[in-house]
């Protein structure tokens, strides 16, 4: 379900017209989030740690209300759209090296969630052709995992300056004193979220990690 924003009444309207203006309205910020319990608790129940830290960051992101606004054009004018609930839109191993996209629904329990994901997973194994999400929904968020790497920072790929559809990666699990952190990188349009909201979501991510298979999760 989504609800068209009034821009006349829109509190942000003046910062959406003054990053709108702009070639490059986004900014991407990566931070260390300590991943120890959620780890942990993938390695016990035996759950994938690429489904339940897509499924914990999805959670997270959804819990800032800035992130689910997308801009859309309908007949020539630009109109924005806040959504009530995003699911993941995410990249899976393809044949010969390549990858593919996939979305499942989101919900709140880790272990169905992971057999979504695998899932979706077996339907396109052999999948050879490239099926991006571009113009089929924009109630999505997009994630990528790089576990290559620790990164300190990265930066996605855009198609224009209305591209409001928010970023999210994760990289590589490092130990250090029995802790485990992995970098996480968001990427928003201005225009729509600012610092504080980007703050808001890193403070969702860790209390998602951490109570990654409680009652509360």
């Amino acid at each position: 379900m989504s609800q068209r924003i009034d821009m006349a009444t829109w509190h942000r309207r003046q910062v959406y017209a003054m990053y709108r203006s702009m070639a490059n309205p986004f900014v991407a910020i990566t931070a260390p989030v300590d991943a120890t319990h959620l780890k942990h608790w993938c390695r016990e129940s035996q759950t994938s740690l690429f489904a339940v830290a897509l499924q914990r960051l999805t959670l997270a992101a959804n819990e800032v209300p800035e992130l689910r606004v997308r801009i859309r054009e309908e007949s020539r004018e630009e109109v924005l759209y806040a959504h009530a609930h995003i699911d993941p839109a995410f990249t899976i191993p393809a044949p010969n090296g390549l990858f593919n996209f996939a979305s499942v629904s989101l919900c709140d329990d880790p272990i169905a969630f992971a057999e979504r994901v695998a899932a979706k997973g077996r339907a396109l194994a052999d999948t050879q052709t490239l099926k991006p999400f571009d113009d089929l929904r924009d109630d999505v968020f997009y994630l990528s995992c790089l576990p290559w790497m620790a990164f300190t920072q990265l930066a996605h790929p855009v198609k224009s300056a209305t591209d409001s559809t928010p970023r999210i990666a994760w990289g590589k699990l490092i130990e250090n004193e029995r802790k485990w952190s992995c970098p996480v990188n968001i990427q928003v349009h201005h225009g729509l979220a600012d610092g504080a909201h980007i703050g808001a979501f890193f403070e969702a991510v860790q209390r998602q990690f951490d109570s990654t298979g409680t009652a509360a999760s």
